[in-house]
């Protein structure tokens, strides 16, 4: 009966959190149709239709934005893409939507031009089909 009562409330703790704050490391799901951004522990994901990216611990600045390179950075299909080809995104959230800019860091030319993509909080568990 104790262990119901703690796991409860901190159920109910886990729930009640509200929106990050300056300071805060980045946590939680974000999505929409064609992509994702998903934060467990120190390890931030992000998923689109043709690219994956792994990116270290986030912390949003006094404003609340972030910027960030990652560490791995993969794609599929019929996408120029080099070794060594890494994904900055800079993000900051207006309500509780993130909104992300997203530019490839190009080992080699052409250089791709950014592009900026709204997720909201939530995840996403609709597949993620690339058709390039």
């Amino acid at each position: 009966m104790q262990f119901k009562r703690l796991f409860l409330l901190s159920m109910l703790a886990a729930g009640c959190q509200g929106p990050l704050a300056p300071g805060d490391t980045l946590s939680g799901h974000f999505s929409n149709a064609d992509a994702r951004l998903d934060v467990s522990g120190s390890t931030v994901v992000f998923t689109a239709r043709c690219q994956h990216a792994e990116f270290g611990p986030i912390v949003l600045d006094a404003n609340r934005q972030f910027s960030a390179e990652s560490v791995v950075y993969d794609v599929t299909g019929n996408i120029f893409h080099s070794s060594g080809d890494k994904l900055e995104i800079q993000g900051h959230f207006v309500g509780q939507d993130l909104v992300l800019q997203l530019r490839v860091v190009r080992a080699e030319p052409p250089v791709s031009d950014p592009y900026v993509i709204t997720l909201a909080p939530g995840s996403s568990t609709g597949a993620l089909v690339c058709n390039a």
